[in-house]
């Protein structure tokens, strides 16, 4: 975003396992706390992707991102 790119058009992806990751991986709650943050304070308005989405097989990763996400604006998920 500080080299002009629209909030609503920036996309985050990051893999949902640890396995074919080069660097090192962000937890699901670090990842949906900066999601919060961005949201709040600089109006993003994107999303995010995950790949190797079928190795979270009850939906835990995916859980752990959003539940924050979801319990701090309620109204976008009603």
């Amino acid at each position: 975003m500080s080299k002009g790119i629209s909030p609503s058009k920036l996309v985050i992806g990051k893999p949902v396992t640890r396995m074919g990751v080069f660097s090192t991986m962000i937890s699901a709650s670090t990842l949906g706390k900066a999601m919060i943050d961005q949201y709040r304070f600089n109006k993003w308005r994107g999303g995010f992707m995950l790949w190797q989405y079928s190795n979270d097989i009850n939906g835990t990763f995916i859980n752990n991102v959003m539940s924050p996400f979801r319990n701090s604006f309620p109204s976008l998920f009603s």
